[in-house]
C-alpha cells in the first residue's frame, strides 16, 4: 500500500490550458484524464505518453509527464514512475508543482528502502504546508525499520527529533540491554524527547491491511425486516448508510480497506450486548461507533480501555461519557461550547463586559456555568448571571436596568424557551441595547415566531454544534453520491447520514496513518483543526470531544458562519 497521498489532486480536474494547443492533443489529454479518474491506469499511461511525445510545449505536456508517472505509481510500477518523475524535473526544473514530485519520489524511495534518497527528496520540498505530510510519511516508513539500521540513521542525522523519537520508542519496547537503555535516556535528555510508554509503541506495531469497524446502533432488526421504522431505527439506518458510503469511497479512492460490522444495540437488549462482550465479540475491532445510550456506551468504554479500541458517541455532548482516553464525542461538550464562545467574544468585541441569562433546564444551566468560568479565564467581566423563569420574565428588564447600555458588551442567553427569547429581544429593543447576543441554535431552528430581521438587527449569534451547510458544493455532491449508492431510497440523506459519512472518513484516516490498538492523543494534538469532508471543522486537539463550535449569525437575511476555519 502506498503511503503517499497526492496533494494536488484537483489539478487533474482543471489543468491550466495553453490557448494555442492543438485540438488533437487536447482530446488525447482529456481521454487520458478520464481513464485516470476511472482507475484505468494502463490506458491512461498510454495516452499520457502520447501527449509527452507530441513535440509540443505547453502546460498539458507538463501535466501529462506528471500523470504518466502517477499512473505508473498507481499500477505499482515504481521503476517507471520514478523515471518519469525524474524526466519531468529534468525537462521542467522550475515547474510550479515540483514539491509534489519530490514528495512522490520520496515515497518511491521509501518503498525501495532507499532511506537516504527519500530524506534528500523531502529536504528539497520548500512549501510550508507540506510539513505535516512530511512528518507523517517519515514516521510511517522509518517506524518500520529495525533498531540497528535505525540507530545508524539516527547517528547520521543526530538533530532529527522524529527519527530519534522513533528509535527511543523502539528501544523502550524491545530492548533489555542496559547500554541501549542508557543511550535511550541520553537521547531523551539531549533532544528533549517524550518519555516513551507502551501505547506509543503500539501505533507502530499494529498496522493492518484491513481494519474492522463496529457500528453499534439501535437498528431494531426485527422491525426492519418487516419494513417498520422507529425514530431510533431511522437514525441508525441513516447513519449506517453514510458510514457504508464512506467505506466504499475510502476503498476505491484511498485504498483504505474497512470491514464493517453492524450490531443492534438498544436499551431493551442489554443482555445481548453482555453476551457478545463475554464471548469477546469486539476484542479484535479497530474502531467502534456507538452505542448511543449511556449505560451501553459505558460497558463498551470499559472494554475499549482494556483492548485499546478507539470509540465514539456520534450524537451526545455529555462530558460524563468521556470515560477514558479511547472514548470520543463528535459533538462538543457544554464546556467546549462555552470556551469557544468566550474566546470568540474576547477576540471580536472591544467591550469585555458580558451578561448571562439562563433558564431552569439542566443543560442550559451547565452552559451558563461553564461560560462564566471560561469568560473570566479569557479576561471578560461577568456583570451578572441571572436565572429566568417563564413565569417571571420581568427579571430580564430588572437586571438590564442595573447597567448603562454602553457598559454591556455582550449577552449569553442560555435558554431554549421561546417565551424567554421573545421577551429578551423585546426588552433589548425597547431599551435600545444593541449588545450582541449568543444563544442556542434552537432559536434559529424552532422559534418560527421571530423574524430573521430581528435576529440580524440585534446581532444574534447562534451556537450551533450540529451546523451543516447542506447547500454547499460538497454537500450537493454527497447527496448525489448517496442517492446513487442507495438507489432504493429517493429521499435526500438526513443529518445522521452526513454524520456517519464524516465520522467514518475522519477516523479511517487516523487508522490508515497511525494504526490501531493505540490512542491518538499525540497525533491529534499535532493535527489540530481540520476541515471535514462535509462539516466546516473537526478538532480533537487537547480534548476528546470535538473542539470546533460553529457560530452563526444572520447577514442580509442569510445564515452565515462567522468563525469559518481559515
Amino acid at each position: 500500500m502506498q503511503y503517499c497521498k497526492f496533494i494536488f489532486w484537483g489539478l487533474i480536474l482543471c489543468p491550466l490550458l495553453a490557448s494555442a494547443q492543438s485540438k488533437k492533443l487536447y482530446q488525447t489529454y482529456t481521454q487520458a484524464k478520464q481513464a485516470f479518474i476511472q482507475n484505468q491506469y494502463e490506458t491512461a499511461n498510454s495516452l499520457f505518453a502520447l501527449v509527452t511525445q507530441s513535440g509540443e510545449e505547453n502546460q498539458l505536456v507538463e501535466y501529462a509527464y506528471y500523470y504518466l508517472a502517477l499512473s505508473a505509481q498507481k499500477k505499482n510500477d515504481l521503476k517507471s514512475a520514478q523515471q518519469n518523475y525524474l524526466r519531468l524535473l529534468e525537462r521542467y526544473p522550475n515547474w510550479a508543482n515540483r514539491d509534489e514530485v519530490y514528495y512522490a519520489l520520496a515515497d518511491i524511495a521509501f518503498q525501495n528502502q532507499d532511506i537516504e534518497s527519500a530524506l534528500n527528496y523531502l529536504n528539497k520540498i520548500q512549501a510550508t504546508d507540506f510539513q505535516r505530510d512530511i512528518y507523517h510519511i517519515k514516521g510511517y516508513y522509518i517506524s518500520r525499520m529495525e533498531t540497528t539500521p535505525l540507530r545508524l540513521l539516527q547517528q547520521n542525522l543526530p538533530q532529527d527529533t522524529l527519527i530519534a523519537q522513533i528509535l527511543v520508542d523502539k528501544i523502550a519496547a524491545r530492548s533489555e540491554n542496559m547500554d541501549e537503555i542508557a543511550f535511550m535516556n541520553e537521547l531523551i535528555r539531549e533532544l528533549k524527547l517524550q518519555k516513551p510508554d507502551k501505547r506509543r509503541i503500539d501505533r507502530f506495531q499494529y498496522i493492518r491491511e484491513t481494519y474492522k469497524v463496529a457500528a453499534m446502533l439501535p437498528f431494531d432488526f426485527d422491525k426492519l425486516r418487516k419494513r417498520e421504522y422507529t425514530s431510533l431505527s431511522k437514525i441508525a439506518v441513516s447513519m449506517y448508510q453514510g458510514i457504508r458510503l464512506a467505506c466504499k469511497e475510502l476503498d476505491s479512492l484511498l485504498s483504505v480497506d474497512i470491514k464493517l460490522f453492524a450490531y443492534d444495540v438498544r436499551k431493551e437488549n442489554t443482555n445481548s450486548l453482555n453476551e457478545m462482550i463475554s464471548r469477546h465479540e469486539f476484542d479484535d475491532m479497530d474502531f467502534i461507533i456507538g452505542p448511543l445510550f449511556p449505560d451501553e456506551f459505558k460497558k463498551m468504554a470499559d472494554l475499549a480501555a482494556t483492548q485499546k479500541i478507539n470509540m465514539i458517541n456520534p450524537i451526545s455532548d455529555d462530558a460524563k461519557l468521556l470515560y477514558n482516553e479511547f472514548t470520543y464525542l463528535f459533538r462538543p461538550t457544554a464546556e467546549s461550547q462555552a470556551e469557544k464562545v468566550a474566546q470568540f467574544v474576547a477576540q471580536k468585541f472591544s467591550s469585555k463586559n458580558t451578561l448571562i441569562f439562563y433558564d431552569n433546564l439542566t443543560a442550559n444551566q451547565e452552559l451558563a456555568v461553564q461560560f462564566q468560568k471560561k469568560a473570566e479565564a479569557e479576561g471578560l467581566k461577568v456583570l451578572a448571571s441571572q436565572k429566568v423563569n417563564t413565569f417571571d420574565l420581568a427579571k430580564i428588564a430588572e437586571v438590564l436596568d442595573q447597567f448603562k447600555n454602553s457598559s454591556i458588551g455582550s449577552i449569553l442567553v442560555s435558554s431554549t424557551s421561546s417565551l424567554v427569547a421573545e421577551e429578551i429581544l423585546k426588552v433589548l429593543r425597547e431599551k435600545y441595547i444593541n449588545a450582541p447576543l449568543f444563544v442556542p441554535d434552537a432559536w434559529l431552528s424552532k422559534f418560527n415566531s421571530i423574524d430573521l430581521l430581528i435576529y440580524e438587527n440585534q446581532q444574534v449569534h447562534f451556537i450551533s454544534p450540529e451546523y451543516l451547510n447542506t447547500e454547499s458544493a460538497r454537500a450537493s455532491q454527497f447527496i448525489k453520491n448517496y442517492k446513487n449508492f442507495n438507489l432504493q431510497d429517493d429521499e435526500d440523506p438526513d443529518i445522521y447520514a452526513f454524520l456517519g459519512y464524516e465520522m467514518m472518513y475522519y477516523f479511517a484516516n487516523l487508522l490508515q496513518k497511525f494504526g490501531t490498538k493505540t490512542n491518538y492523543r499525540t497525533q491529534l494534538n499535532a493535527q489540530g483543526l481540520q476541515v471535514g469532508k462535509l462539516v466546516e471543522g473537526i478538532d480533537f486537539s487537547n480534548k476528546n470531544d470535538n473542539q470546533f463550535v460553529p457560530i452563526l449569525k444572520i447577514v442580509n437575511g442569510q445564515t452565515q458562519l462567522v468563525n469559518k476555519p481559515k
